[in-house]
């Protein structure tokens, strides 16, 4: 077989506390957080939020795994090494990342029994947005082998209307489905509704702060 399969393997409590919402964390443990926060090990990592089959898939065998704390992904087969590498600190899900690889080779993206609320591709939609809005971000990573705290610009992603988008595009687009196992999956090619999101964005989302 020589095509490339890519999950998501997120783990984003390897972020500034100060941000953390669920639950928030007192002003006065921040620091103390920040010095004792574990590296990002692409190795050993655990994800988080992104269920059982994630988290199973990025320790098999001849899976490359980017290194971003918090937006890595897990990668395998034929281009996995390629589109591992490089994986930009800044703009963790714009075009320069491997989703935007996954986006240029005009990929296809499987459900299995989950929503498009959990459709990261769709962070993709925002980053080509002009000007969309960014933050200050911060994690542990290492750099030339030592540990540092490194702060960076990442877009203000937001899923929150991800489950309109994905019903607006289904009702536009017809997309295959069927059941593996109990649960219903779904096949969309990505570089549709992520255009489709670009636009159901610009049209829908207050963006007069932009």
């Amino acid at each position: 077989w020589n095509g490339t399969l890519i999950m998501p393997t997120q783990s984003p409590s390897l972020s500034d506390p100060s941000g953390w919402i669920s639950p928030s964390i007192p002003k006065e443990w921040w620091n103390e957080i920040r010095r004792n926060m574990p590296v990002f090990d692409s190795k050993i990592t655990p994800t988080e939020f992104m269920g059982i089959i994630p988290e199973i898939f990025r320790s098999f065998p001849n899976v490359e795994r980017s290194y971003h704390p918090t937006h890595s992904f897990g990668i395998w087969g034929e281009k996995a090494r390629a589109w591992s590498l490089n994986h930009p600190l800044e703009e963790s899900l714009s075009e320069f990342s491997p989703l935007g690889q996954l986006y240029a080779n005009e990929g296809h993206i499987l459900f299995i029994g989950v929503n498009h609320d959990s459709n990261t591709s769709l962070h993709l939609s925002e980053t080509k947005i002009y000007n969309f809005p960014k933050k200050i971000c911060a994690s542990p990573i290492l750099k030339q082998g030592k540990r540092v705290w490194e702060k960076y610009y990442d877009y203000e992603y937001d899923s929150s209307d991800f489950n309109q988008i994905g019903d607006a595009f289904e009702k536009d687009f017809s997309i295959k489905t069927h059941h593996i196992g109990n649960a219903r999956a779904k096949l969309i090619p990505m570089k549709k509704i992520v255009d489709f999101g670009e636009d159901w964005i610009l049209e829908n989302r207050d963006l007069h702060q932009i």
